[in-house]
């Protein structure tokens, strides 16, 4: 038997910057849940990951749900990511027990596409 949810989560605003600043944090990633693609992402998943891009200084770009193939829908940049672990108090709902992947990111507002203009007006109003 697993202890795994079948769950969609959708990303989870937490908090956005003043204004029209275009920064927000999200908790983007639940660990423990079987994701749309019937993946399960485990705690320590994104470790890797993670090191490796802070220590390369590039641009991780911000795909309006994962839709890759569309450059219009790279609307941003990741600032941050850390890997919470269960019960860390900057989670709620069930990514409290089960922890996850914090990101803080930049919309791109200086030099805008309509879809980041509107996806940055979405998240002001999901705080």
């Amino acid at each position: 038997m697993s202890d795994t949810k079948n769950a969609t989560y959708s990303a989870n605003i937490k908090a956005v910057g003043d204004g029209d600043s275009g920064e927000f944090t999200s908790i983007v990633s639940v660990f423990g849940n079987v994701d749309l693609t019937d993946d399960i992402v485990v705690a320590g998943a994104y470790k890797n990951n993670i090191d490796a891009w802070a220590k390369s200084e590039d641009n991780l770009p911000v795909i309006w749900s994962h839709q890759w193939q569309d450059p219009d829908m790279n609307i941003g940049f990741v600032k941050e990511m850390e890997e919470l672990g269960a019960r860390d108090p900057r989670l709620k709902g069930e990514a409290f027990d089960t922890g996850g992947l914090l990101v803080v990111g930049q919309i791109d507002l200086d030099d805008a596409s309509p879809k980041a203009r509107q996806v940055w007006k979405l998240v002001k109003g999901a705080r």
